[in-house]
């Protein structure tokens, strides 16, 4: 086990997983900064009710996903490990071919099935007062077609991570999250300001997205014969795509039911409202993605290469990376909601109705974003299980939970529920994991990689909020907020033995390089 106060070597020393990690927070940052640059703009030109509409679309995507039967995922651990052994290209690219057939195939029928609901969705479920239900019904049609060539994006997408090509993917990302925003944004100034037009912009740049990640991973497959579709490589995966596919199903009706009754119970712009709040909270976990998608199937192949010293030393450090990265953008949303909203939509009714729901969700997207390695441990074995079970009972327990809330007190009902949920997935989550899984480094997880980080970024808002001067412009008030953010990053950084350990030899190399 590496000294906690010195880097640790199985990580940083490997330069295709550090160049991996940089590029998934430049990519999806940027993707993420694309699409909050956007909103705005979209505010202008269809509303609140056509960006709730966005949002819905959100919602049908996300939905969609359980017909993903945990290809993905497994896609990308398959792949990484074999790209451990460099003796199954063949396999690799049959795999490919036979995940890519049926994937397609279900494609064509969420596509065809939206597109066929939308005038009953149009009708019976969305509200709105001013959108015409014949207005909605084409918006939804259009976003089923949108669904269908954007949805396989996550079949390459896992494909390219298990490879670890992601620079070409984050470039993907990154070129194509750019054009998806500025291009409706133009569409919506010169061809028709609607949230048709909107969605088919949508639907081209989900094509052009679609085809490029397809031959970005053909060509970074290894080089073999032709591929060919085998059906027996699906019930070699069936078993742990099957695991995944029920702790998909069962987190996504814990994440999105919220949004799903809502969108059912609230006018269409109180429901734009909860929409955008989510948007916000969402910023706070940007660099969990990239750090975990850069780190699970480095943990796959540590597993399969039966090397637990280095697959420990992976699970701390890269722990306490998202800690660091993740706590400066989710603290600042929590305790300076108003601040930014305002700032950012210059809409007052967002900022006020907005607000709270922006505090709660983060609170709650902290806790979730701590355990997203935890769970990349439990895939990189294969042990799907306790995932599994964690999520049913969830559904079970805290389902009947949610609706009351949602019902009786609204979008904040739900989302306080939301924050509770995730209190007691961590608490048990965490005990259960470590009775099998590196034993011995529970403690060390929650109180180096976990407790210490949140408390001193805890801290550090709370007095920054205490104190922070009231009537400042918008762009000292970004400033001042950006202040806090970098003096809770370094906080963080120093309180956090692995990251303490690698800044500073990246300072003293640094000073060096300077003095010379």
């Amino acid at each position: 086990m590496a000294d906690t106060d010195k880097p640790a070597a199985g990580f940083w020393a490997i330069s295709t997983l550090k160049q991996n990690v940089i590029a998934n927070l430049l990519g999806r940052g940027w993707s993420a900064l694309m699409a909050l640059a956007f909103v705005p703009f979209y505010l202008r030109y269809i509303g609140v009710e056509g960006y709730a509409l966005v949002g819905f679309s959100l919602t049908l995507f996300a939905i969609a996903s359980l017909l993903d039967l945990g290809v993905g995922t497994t896609l990308n651990r398959e792949l990484a490990r074999r790209a451990a052994t460099r003796t199954q290209a063949q396999d690799a690219r049959d795999l490919v071919r036979t995940l890519e057939a049926v994937y397609w195939l279900l494609a064509l029928v969420i596509g065809v099935t939206v597109f066929l609901a939308a005038p009953a969705i149009a009708h019976y479920w969305v509200k709105s007062p001013t959108l015409a239900p014949a207005t909605i019904e084409q918006a939804i049609r259009l976003m089923g077609i949108a669904l269908a060539f954007q949805w396989p994006m996550s079949l390459y997408s896992g494909g390219l991570l298990g490879l670890e090509r992601q620079v070409k993917l984050n470039q993907i990302m990154a070129v194509m999250s750019t054009v998806r925003g500025a291009g409706a944004v133009l569409v919506l100034w010169l061809v028709a300001p609607t949230i048709e037009a909107f969605f088919v912009w949508q639907i081209v740049a989900s094509i052009l997205q679609t085809a490029w990640s397809a031959l970005a991973l053909w060509r970074a497959l290894p080089a073999a014969g032709a591929p060919v579709f085998r059906a027996g490589l699906i019930m070699e995966i069936g078993g742990f795509a099957a695991g995944v596919t029920g702790i998909s199903v069962f987190s996504l009706i814990l994440t999105q039911l919220d949004k799903v009754v809502l969108s059912a119970l609230l006018p269409l712009e109180t429901f734009g409202f909860y929409t955008l709040a989510g948007v916000v909270a969402s910023a706070a976990t940007i660099p969990v993605a990239p750090i975990f998608a850069a780190v699970f199937p480095r943990m796959s192949r540590l597993v399969a290469q039966r090397d637990e010293a280095r697959l420990a030393d992976l699970y701390h450090v890269s722990s306490q990376l998202i800690s660091v990265a993740m706590l400066p953008f989710a603290t600042v949303i929590m305790f300076f909601a108003p601040e930014i909203l305002f700032a950012w939509t210059r809409n007052p009714a967002v900022a006020e109705h907005s607000a709270l729901l922006v505090t709660l969700i983060t609170a709650g997207a902290i806790i979730n974003a701590s355990l997203n390695i935890p769970y990349a441990l439990q895939l990189a074995y294969g042990w799907v299980r306790l995932g599994f079970w964690m999520t049913l009972v969830n559904v079970v327990l805290l389902v009947p939970a949610i609706y009351y809330a949602a019902v009786h007190y609204g979008a904040a009902g739900a989302a306080a529920v939301w924050v509770g949920m995730n209190a007691c997935n961590l608490l048990v989550g965490i005990h259960l994991l470590h009775r099998r899984l590196l034993v011995k480094e529970k403690w060390r997880w929650a109180i180096q990689d976990f407790a210490l980080p949140l408390a001193t970024a805890l801290s550090i808002g709370a007095i920054a909020r205490a104190f922070f001067p009231p009537g400042l412009g918008a762009a000292a008030t970004v400033a001042a907020l950006a202040g806090v953010g970098v003096l809770i990053a370094l906080a963080c950084a120093m309180i956090a033995p692995a990251i303490r350990g690698y800044t500073f030899n990246a300072a003293v190399r640094l000073s060096a390089v300077l003095k010379s």
